[in-house]
């Protein structure tokens, strides 16, 4: 798309500085809340409640998610709160979740049964195919949240750097692109309704 230009992908959990780290634009996961800069959806990021299979068989309604730990990312502090709101849990001050630096470390502790982890979808798929994990309160049971209570991935950039042609063309390409065509978990028995 930009033939000569000097492509550069890294990966890193925090927003850049921008000047200092000599970056033109980034992609981030979060909920589009960048106020200084402009912000472009590219692909949201649904997620499902899972666990082991294990724990799994103690799960009875949704209010008993609180029963065990709930895993998390530190970038997605507001995520098990929107969520338990969303499901019409009570939240307690004594709630436990542990928080991990990437979502890859978090799936990889639900899948040794340290807690109740938010798996992508997409990830979620291959877990719950492959019955290594389940989703305890229905694979959709987020499916309805509202999309500013959904995380994604964002396209971000300085506004100013948007007046280099390299910079604006690059932008403008990858958010034309469709990078979510299809997050429909597919494939996965669709598990009794809980009662509650």
């Amino acid at each position: 798309i930009l033939p000569g230009a000097d492509l550069r992908l890294t990966t890193m959990v925090d927003l850049p500085d921008f000047g200092r780290d000599d970056i033109d634009m980034t992609v981030q996961w979060g909920y589009g809340n960048w106020p200084d800069y402009e912000t472009i959806l590219l692909v949201p990021d649904p997620k499902v409640i899972c666990c082991t299979p294990a724990i799994g068989e103690s799960i009875k309604s949704a209010q008993d998610l609180t029963l065990f730990t709930l895993l998390d990312t530190v970038k997605s502090k507001r995520l098990w709160p929107d969520i338990l709101r969303h499901l019409a849990i009570e939240q307690t001050d004594g709630n436990r979740s542990i928080s991990f630096d990437d979502a890859a470390t978090m799936r990889r502790a639900t899948l040794q049964g340290i807690g109740v982890g938010l798996v992508s979808v997409i990830d979620a798929e291959e877990d719950l195919r492959s019955g290594a994990l389940v989703a305890p309160v229905g694979r959709d049971a987020l499916a309805d949240m509202r999309p500013e209570e959904v995380p994604g991935f964002y396209l971000i950039v300085p506004r100013g750097h948007l007046r280099v042609k390299a910079v604006a063309a690059l932008h403008r390409w990858l958010a034309q692109q469709d990078w979510g065509s299809d997050l429909k978990i597919s494939s996965v028995p669709k598990p009794t309704p809980l009662s509650d």
